[in-house]
């Protein structure tokens, strides 16, 4: 999509207010998402209620597999410490995903859209993987996933 025109109702503050409002903005951040390597959010919130908060009660935080890890402050972070494979993403995804199934009774889907590289393709969405297992999601839904391109050797970029 191209904006062609946009119309913006603002109201002029002072710089010191709105630094305030950033600064305040961002300690909330810091305090409540986890530093270090990690594409944010991997799960949908699903029936109202927060992906990372049903993590968090099925007692997941934490858990390792290979180079990555649950974030221990944000259950809904994968975080990678250098050495993480697709493979270990796909086994912790499938990990959590059986636990709050199990737990729950409730299906997460991922929020990344994953693009592999094909080489025989010129088109990179050809063997594109929504995170549901029908990848019966809506043309809205697909825009508003995130892309994260898996590498031919199978490491996260």
């Amino acid at each position: 999509a191209v904006i062609l025109f946009a119309e913006l109702d603002m109201v002029p503050a002072p710089r010191e207010k709105l630094m305030d409002e950033v600064n305040a903005r961002m300690k909330y951040r810091t305090q409540t998402q986890p530093a270090g390597r990690s594409i944010g959010c991997i799960f949908k919130n699903v029936e109202g209620r927060p992906a990372g908060k049903l993590i968090d009660e099925a007692g997941l935080k934490g858990r390792k597999i290979g180079g990555l890890v649950i974030s221990d402050l944000h259950g809904n972070f994968f975080l990678n410490d250098g050495r993480a494979t697709f493979k270990d993403f796909e086994e912790l995804v499938d990990m959590v995903r059986t636990e709050i199934k199990n737990r729950f009774g409730i299906y997460l889907e991922l929020e990344v859209e994953i693009v592999r590289e094909n080489k025989s393709s010129s088109n990179p969405r050809e063997n594109a993987h929504q995170g549901s297992p029908s990848n019966a999601s809506s043309g809205a839904e697909n825009r508003a996933l995130r892309r994260w391109k898996i590498s031919g050797e199978g490491n996260f970029v």
